[in-house]
């Protein structure tokens, strides 16, 4: 049996990392499928926010270890230059990342109206109130125009959970939706991390932005003024106004609490530094699904986030430090962390790596996948 053909839209993509999550969940998809589902991949030749191009040929499709890509320089997206891209095989399916760009989500959608082949749409978070309320009046605009003209009535939803699929049907009360997790990454082993009591090092891996509570992390912090905390915040600053309200708030901070911007990190990376970290900090405001705090797991780092992510439930596995989105709740979850020692912190790691270890065997979100583009 013939693999389908599968042509996927999608902002930004490999070797880009900048966009998080997106290309993340895409890159995995790919890793996870690509023996039984031939995926095409349509993008930028840019990172996000970067001008830089990739050093590979635009406008024509070349084959990559797991999977074919054509990249489209800014000055080339258009129509036609999509039109030509849908026309270039016989493809068995259409997969769409996103709801609002206009060249990889809104565009193709118009171009595939009368198409009757299959079209799934991953709304990559993109519908929960937190993301809801950015620019919210230009959204509401925008879904409540694409109701009425039945934009999405032949699509598929792809949904990462039920309460996106509750999101989903919020905004299209007729729409079909299945829901298949995102795949996650492969376990790492974990070297040891030295922990000492009144020491702590914490690692925001996420872009600087309202919607991930950069502030919220740094605030969190001001009132620690005993041992020596470190913040180290990884990931692209999405929103500059924000960001200096970030630096400063970190004006004001003790002398033994430092905090550093990283900036971005390729994804071979990602291991590495999380590693040399004792846990993830991420007080979001709501997360889809939370790539970030899945990858901590598999590199064996136990993870202090807020109530509002699918993996609240981590806090009964005593992998997961679940706190309310509040400063001084925050700041005595922090507290205690730091009172710990060696053997304390050595034990959490020892049930991350369980946790780790049962997830990937027990998962069945590769087998829900499947069904988005009918292996099973």
């Amino acid at each position: 049996m013939n693999r389908p053909k599968v042509l996927v839209f999608i902002d930004w993509f490999l070797p880009g990392y900048k966009a998080g999550g997106p290309i993340t969940s895409m890159r995995h998809m790919i890793s996870h499928l690509h023996q039984e589902v031939d995926f095409y991949v349509v993008t930028r030749n840019t990172d996000y926010q970067s001008n830089e191009p990739y050093d590979a040929p635009c406008n024509k499709w070349i084959h990559l270890e797991t999977y074919h890509c054509y990249y489209l320089k800014d000055s080339d997206l258009s129509k036609d230059s999509l039109r030509t891209v849908i026309d270039s095989h016989e493809f068995d399916m259409f997969y769409i990342n996103g709801m609002y760009s206009k060249f990889f989500s809104i565009l193709p959608l118009d171009l595939l109206k009368a198409d009757k082949r299959p079209k799934v749409v991953a709304p990559r978070g993109m519908l929960t109130p937190s993301a809801m309320a950015i620019k919210p009046l230009k959204k509401k605009v925008f879904l409540t125009l694409a109701r009425l003209s039945g934009k999405y009535k032949d699509v598929v939803f792809h949904a990462t959970n039920e309460k996106e699929k509750s999101h989903v049907l919020n905004q299209f009360s007729k729409a079909r939706v299945l829901v298949a997790p995102n795949l996650g990454p492969g376990l790492t082993p974990r070297e040891n991390c030295s922990k000492s009591k009144g020491v702590l090092k914490l690692i925001f891996l996420g872009r600087t932005a309202p919607e991930k509570n950069t502030l919220l992390a740094i605030q969190s912090l001001k009132n620690i003024h005993e041992g020596r905390l470190e913040l180290d915040i990884v990931g692209e600053v999405y929103d500059r106004s924000y960001h200096q309200l970030c630096l400063k708030e970190i004006e004001g901070l003790p002398e033994n609490v430092k905090v550093s911007f990283k900036g971005s990190i390729p994804p071979d990376s990602i291991s590495n530094t999380l590693q040399s970290h004792h846990y993830l900090f991420l007080p979001t405001k709501g997360e889809n699904f939370g790539h970030a705090i899945l990858e901590s797991f598999m590199c064996g780092v136990p993870v202090v986030i807020s109530d509002q992510t699918p993996w609240s439930y981590c806090q009964d596995e005593g992998v997961a430090f679940v706190q309310k989105n509040e400063s001084n709740l925050i700041e005595a979850t922090l507290r205690n962390l730091m009172s710990q020692n060696q053997a304390d912190y050595e034990q959490i790691c020892g049930k991350v790596n369980v946790f780790a270890q049962n997830y990937v065997k027990n998962s069945a979100a590769i087998e829900q996948t499947k069904t988005l583009f009918k292996l099973n």
